[in-house]
């Protein structure tokens, strides 16, 4: 009976003794070896592998321009620049004898910043100083419709003038009517010169209802620099239904305002005030 063929029947072919078959096979496999000397055992040499070197080649950073020496160029030109603002500094911190203590510079800057703000300022917005004239100051009687008639009085005063209230010319009669004049001398202490356009009425004083406008006698006055100007403005009152003494009230009561100042002509300046002095006394029997 045939034996079922095993591991055991299997042997390794010997190196030393290979028939023409067994060498061509081992040939074809790329296999070929040689029996060591001490162990037997056959040396198999393999192809060796190539790899593609350039695939994991590393690239190194190229060096810029703040590198090396330029690094340390503007390393120092921004080490003397910081050094130069804290010297700059300092020296504004630096104090300055004034009257027998010390300010730092940078203090005195200040201040004298907001001086030239302060004078430029001045100059060019702040108004004149306003004094009352007592000598100037008069009151007249004037037919008011003696070319025309109330009702077209009205229309021409609403046109060309600062009516403050026109309500207040409630008679027809001229004679309900007076004219007073108060003045103010004008003192412009700048080296720039003003011009005065008109007045109107800023508050209407105790009897507001019989004031009825003011106008300057004059067109637009110019006061030159360092020069004092006196400026009669005139108030035409309604009297019908005042005493002596209320008639006086409606007048020193008043706050007048300036209209259209400026300065050089062309710089708009900051309104004038100024209060009718009630030291003045007003006839209304004034003819």
């Amino acid at each position: 009976m045939a034996r079922r063929p095993s591991m055991d029947t299997i042997k390794t072919p010997d190196l030393g003794h290979l028939d023409n078959e067994q060498t061509e096979n081992l040939n074809a496999q790329g296999v070929t070896g040689r029996a060591d000397d001490r162990s037997g055992k056959p040396i198999t040499e393999f192809p060796k592998v190539s790899h593609d070197v350039k695939a994991f080649t590393i690239k190194k950073k190229p060096i810029g321009p703040l590198d090396g020496v330029a690094l340390s160029e503007q390393f120092s030109t921004k080490s003397a620049r910081d050094a130069q603002n804290r010297g700059t500094a300092d020296r504004m911190d630096q104090g300055v004898m004034v009257y027998g203590s010390y300010v730092a510079r940078r203090t005195i800057i200040k201040f004298l910043i907001v001086l030239l703000a302060l004078a430029v300022f001045v100059l060019f917005f702040v108004p004149p100083v306003f004094t009352a004239n007592k000598n100037e100051c008069s009151c007249r009687y004037e037919d008011i419709f003696a070319e025309k008639g109330s009702s077209q009085f009205k229309t021409d005063i609403m046109s060309t003038g600062y009516v403050y209230n026109i309500d207040a010319m409630s008679s027809d009669v001229s004679e309900s009517y007076r004219i007073c004049t108060v003045a103010f001398d004008v003192n412009n202490f700048l080296p720039i010169e003003l011009q005065l356009k008109d007045f109107a009425v800023a508050y209407g004083g105790e009897f507001k209802d019989h004031i009825v406008y003011v106008y300057v006698e004059n067109d637009a006055k110019t006061i030159e620099a360092m020069e004092k100007k006196t400026v009669k403005v005139n108030i035409l009152i309604n009297k019908a239904g005042l005493s002596e003494g209320e008639f006086d009230r409606a007048i020193t009561s008043l706050m007048l305002t300036t209209k259209g100042m400026k300065k050089l002509g062309v710089i708009p300046c900051i309104p004038g005030f100024m209060k009718v002095s009630d030291e003045i006394s007003f006839d209304p029997k004034a003819k």
